[in-house]
């Protein structure tokens, strides 16, 4: 589950070190500044062979590099082998004019986390770096510590901070234990969220208990309350406020309703329970943290919840998480959740079913679930989208039709990037006004362009085609059947 706070990020107050590896000496200088400037120490080098002999190597916490550093020289993907032979681990981003398919695949093949196409915005590099991801931590499970070295390796493989979920009631004597675990992991945390099986609602004694152990370990990273099951259990149970920073909770699509308009109604409503929230939570920042299609689990069974038949989906999984209505209901979740004020969010898992992108072994249940192995699912792209934007401002979007149509508007310096979801199965037609003037470039993901943004997705996203907007300052679009599409409005 990939974390995005929608606030700018401020310089850290530990600053991270960084290595960056080009050849060119003044996109080095100014990318290492740059750098700084986000609360980065950088140990910048113009070649592989230079880097590789730094005395602080081991200690770097993320990589950028170029992937072609001169003639003779050693690439940036010959770099990534070798840290790994010198034992260092710290998430790759490669950086090229050339981001093609084969070379996209060579980089994550050897061990990329993410590759950036040239020419990038330092934004663009600061919000690659800034990722998180989310682990929850149950005491109560003996295989808690599993869990936390295998999701934090997850962590670092995608070069992420940790939202870290720990679950106390009766275990409290395990946080030391969980706080060595943590320390010997090495990744940083984002925020931890404090919950008790035995609470409808954290208590101050939780939060305190989880901050006093845990929080040397976890970096001073702030300490969130609220609840793991429901927002009507944060509005029946309503928080002490003065001891977390901030409060959470989770929301679903289908906590009610399956059928397809149905959750096409339910993102308006994750934007009430963050207006709701904030009525009785004050200026506290609010995470919304997983947001799921479908609920985790059924916080009031009495007993194991039965395994499917065969063939059959767990009750967790929903068939859509893959399609491109599953994007268009991501789009209209997250506009809604912005639109009203949440400090963050945090959608899905990483991979799998309830995942942004399959596994590499593919579907366990083809004929219900259906993807390819390995393939991106279109929600990816939104969320991928929603990255590049972050720190962005946001513009109220208003649509006459917000069960057919939705759309989120983000400006983040030029272009003004309007982000637009078909939620129907029937072509429609969008006219959007009151825009100021300027060129207009469309990237569509449709049924005409779905292999291609779940093949090649990196391809997919660099491609954009000229809109003619004909005079005037408005701007039609038409809308396959579930379309999302992005529109870059350069002023």
């Amino acid at each position: 589950m990939m974390t995005e706070r929608t606030e700018s990020a401020a310089p850290r107050a530990t600053p991270r070190l960084v290595l960056l590896v080009e050849d060119e000496p003044d996109a080095r200088t100014i990318l290492a500044r740059r750098l700084q400037a986000f609360g980065w120490n950088c140990l910048a080098h113009p070649s592989v062979e230079s880097a590789l002999k730094d005395p602080e190597l081991r200690y770097v916490e993320a990589v950028v590099a170029d992937v072609v550093l001169g003639d003779g020289k050693l690439s940036g993907i010959d770099l990534i082998s070798s840290l790994r032979k010198e034992e260092v681990r710290a998430p790759v981003v490669l950086v090229t004019a050339f981001a093609d398919t084969q070379r996209l695949k060579a980089a994550l093949n050897a061990g990329a986390s993410y590759l950036l196409e040239k020419p990038f915005t330092t934004e663009s590099l600061r919000q690659v770096l800034e990722k998180v991801t989310t682990v929850d931590v149950d005491l109560a499970r003996p295989t808690w510590e599993e869990t936390l070295h295998r999701e934090a390796g997850t962590a670092r493989t995608i070069g992420a901070d940790l939202e870290l979920a720990v679950f106390v009631d009766r275990h409290s004597a395990e946080l030391g234990s969980l706080a060595g675990a943590l320390r010997q992991t090495g990744v940083r945390v984002a925020r931890l969220l404090a919950f008790s099986h035995d609470e409808g609602t954290s208590s101050a004694a939780t939060v305190t208990l989880v901050r006093s152990e845990l929080g040397d370990a976890a970096g001073g990273a702030p300490v969130y309350g609220g609840t793991n099951v429901l927002f009507t259990e944060l509005n029946r149970f309503r928080p002490e406020l003065d001891t977390p920073d901030g409060i959470a909770w989770p929301l679903n699509a289908t906590v009610h309703a399956s059928d397809d308009t149905s959750i096409a109604e339910t993102p308006a409503m994750h934007g009430e329970t963050v207006r709701s929230a904030r009525a009785f939570c004050g200026d506290l920042p609010l995470a919304v943290t997983p947001v799921t299609f479908n609920q985790r689990f059924n916080a009031v069974a009495t007993g194991p919840e039965p395994e499917p038949e065969p063939g059959e989906l767990p009750s967790q999984v929903d068939r859509r998480q893959p399609s491109l209505l599953g994007a268009g209901w991501t789009l209209a979740s997250a506009k809604h959740l912005a639109e009203a004020g949440a400090a963050s969010v945090t959608y899905f898992e990483t991979t799998g079913w309830r995942g942004v992108v399959e596994s590499s072994d593919g579907s366990r249940a083809p004929t219900r679930f259906r993807s390819l192995p390995g393939m991106a699912f279109p929600l990816y792209h939104v969320l991928a989208d929603l990255c590049e934007l972050r720190g962005g401002e946001i513009r109220a979007a208003r649509s006459n039709a917000p069960l057919a149509i939705e759309a989120l508007v983000i400006r983040a310096g030029d272009p003004l990037v309007l982000l637009v979801a078909n939620l129907t199965p029937a072509r429609q037609r969008c006219r959007v006004d009151a825009l100021p003037a300027g060129s207009v470039a469309v990237r569509r993901l449709d049924e005409q362009t779905f292999g291609q943004a779940a093949t090649e997705p990196a391809s997919f996203r660099a491609e954009r085609e000229p809109l003619d907007r004909r005079g005037g300052d408005a701007l039609t679009l038409e809308l396959a059947p579930f379309a999302y599409v992005r529109v870059d409005m350069s002023l």
